[in-house]
């Protein structure tokens, strides 16, 4: 599995900026896919959104999107050529975005101060243990009621999309996504599950509201 995930992580690398967006449509992660994901979430205009592992902030400008670009957004990356890119991205939506080169094991942000933090489809690249780690910050700077958004792949459904990523899932089958321990991990820090769906045959939406 981590053999896996570096190669991915080195593709990425080797695909910068618009190339790397190019590809991810060509994957099944375009513009189509991340309207359909922000639609199933639950906003509200001029929240305060953290992405982690925003990557080029697709996801977040989705969102964003949903409410002619009224929010302030954040997004945390370790690779600066996607935070880079992000921002020119945002700008030319017109949209606030502070980007963070950081780790997700400590959120900078203050308790209770987000609306919404959001992991897209990159959470599960990170380990088990920094995943955890993560979960707990987010419960920290979440708002009371406020809302985690989880969209990543899961055990996959019959449909297109499986058969395609189906190689690159069978490494992962023993690990939290197969498995779904979200909803128990995330109720260890009081984020309860309001909603499960997928978004295609292979990613899951799972939507927690802080108690």
């Amino acid at each position: 599995m981590e053999r896996m995930n570096t190669f991915v992580r080195s593709l990425s690398d080797i695909l910068t900026g618009a190339n790397y967006d190019r590809t991810a449509e060509l994957l099944g992660f375009g513009r189509s896919f991340y309207r359909t994901a922000a639609d199933l979430i639950p906003t509200n205009p001029y929240s305060r959104i953290l992405e982690l592992g925003c990557g080029t902030a697709s996801l977040t400008l989705a969102i964003a999107d949903k409410h002619g670009g009224k929010g302030w957004f954040h997004g945390m990356d370790l690779r600066p050529w996607k935070l880079s890119f992000a921002q020119l991205k945002a700008r030319e939506a017109r949209v606030s975005f502070e980007p963070y080169r950081r780790s997700m094991r400590t959120l900078p942000f203050e308790s209770a101060s987000m609306d919404m933090v959001v992991a897209g489809p990159s959470f599960h690249q990170a380990s088990p243990a920094l995943r955890r780690r993560a979960l707990n910050e987010t419960g920290r700077v979440l708002k009371p009621k406020g809302v985690f958004a989880l969209i990543d792949w899961s055990k996959p459904r019959f449909g297109l999309m499986a058969l395609i990523l189906f190689p690159l899932l069978m490494f992962k089958t023993s690990g939290d996504h197969w498995n779904n321990t979200y909803p128990m991990l995330c109720r260890d820090e009081n984020l309860l599950l309001i909603m499960d769906t997928y978004v295609n045959s292979v990613i899951r939406c799972q939507v927690f509201r802080k108690a």
